[in-house]
């Protein structure tokens, strides 16, 4: 007997929408299907597809297609069946229950990745290029000649390890005796042990200077080279008074200064350091050459050091009075520490007191 269906609502349509969505409550209406009496293997089936929901439900395969899930859990209980064929209940129960977990997974999935990165140590900060340079400078011979420098490089632009323009400030300070002549004959000049002879025999001196210099340095990744220019002053003081001597009273004088520092190749340096002042005509040159003999040293945990340079050293000091020059070997250390190192000595000659030995020692520092 066929039977006329009856005319739909207005809202029907909606309804009909709001069910394929599994919300509201006409998705929990059951059809006429529904209200059937069910066969035993019906009954079995249906038993299979609701344990599988909740099965789906318990494991929390939120994240995981509907297809998929139902596939897989399917399997493994010896049932296949299509996921579309979905019962609208068991559906609407699945969606809800996965539309409020997945915040909960979200949120604790944040919190668990906050915590992970809070057991992680901070990155290393950025390394903060240096933008001053102080370096310290020792020499003294066995006649009696010592010398003391400190000077201070400032990067006006930037940083010291890209080019730009510098002011340098330096102060120095020594001490020298050379003999008087005619008066030396009968004693022997390097007499340590009778102090009273260098006030009959020689002539001491005292020297105080210091320098401001303006200029600019070229730096690119394999030498640097600074020019600079500016003015000083100096003072020398005799124990005595030498008319002979003209490097004596306090004398102003215009500065220039040329410095190269360089790694020609990955095992080689090159030093190089001039500088002129016209007060008492003085001059300074200083050359050294090296090759990389260590990259790395290590004496355990009570020195380190990287990149070690042995080489020839080549100095020669002017002035209105004096020369002396010095011919040696030197070693640098390009990195102990936060130190850039030189040590060096050999033979010294000196134009009154002759010949001797000379030690030096440089130490500079950048932050």
């Amino acid at each position: 007997m066929m039977h006329e269906s009856a005319p739909q609502s207005p809202r029907a349509p909606e309804r009909g929408r709001r069910k394929r969505l599994g919300v509201g409550r006409a998705a929990s209406v059951p059809s006429s299907d529904a209200l059937r009496p069910r066969s035993a293997a019906s009954r079995r089936a249906r038993a299979n597809e609701d344990s599988v929901q909740i099965r789906m439900v318990r494991a929390g395969l939120c994240g995981v297609s509907r297809a998929c899930a139902a596939r897989m859990l399917g399997s493994r209980c010896g049932v296949f069946f299509n996921p579309v064929s979905f019962e609208p209940f068991g559906e609407t129960i699945v969606k809800r229950i996965c539309r409020g977990a997945l915040p909960f997974c979200a949120c604790m999935a944040s919190l668990g990745v906050n915590a992970a990165d809070s057991l992680l140590p901070p990155p290393p900060a950025p390394a903060i290029p240096p933008t001053i340079e102080i370096t310290s400078y020792s020499t003294a011979t066995t006649r009696r000649i010592w010398d003391q420098y400190l000077e201070g490089t400032f990067a006006l632009q930037s940083n010291l390890e890209e080019s730009g323009f510098r002011t340098r400030l330096g102060l120095g300070f020594g001490r020298y005796d050379y003999p008087i002549a005619g008066e030396d004959a009968d004693v022997p000049f390097s007499d340590v042990g009778l102090p009273g002879i260098r006030e009959f025999g020689k002539v001491s001196g005292r020297y105080q200077e210091g320098a401001f210099l303006f200029g600019y340095e070229f730096v690119t990744d394999r030498y640097s080279v600074l020019a600079l220019i500016g003015g000083g002053v100096v003072h020398q003081g005799l124990s005595q008074p030498d008319p002979e001597n003209p490097a004596r009273g306090t004398r102003w004088g215009f500065n220039v200064a040329l410095q190269v520092d360089a790694n020609p190749t990955d095992q080689t340096m090159f030093y190089g350091y001039g500088a002129y002042s016209t007060a008492f005509q003085t001059s300074y040159v200083d050359v050294r050459p090296g090759y990389l003999i260590f990259e790395h040293f290590n004496l355990g945990s009570f020195f380190s050091a990287t990149n070690i340079y042995v080489g020839p050293q080549g100095v020669l000091e002017t002035n209105a009075r004096d020369y002396m020059w010095k011919a040696g070997a030197h070693l640098t250390i390009s990195e102990m520490g936060p130190f850039h190192t030189t040590i060096a000595g050999g033979y010294a000659y000196d134009q009154y007191n002759k010949s001797g030995a000379y030690g030096l020692i440089e130490t500079s520092v950048r932050f």
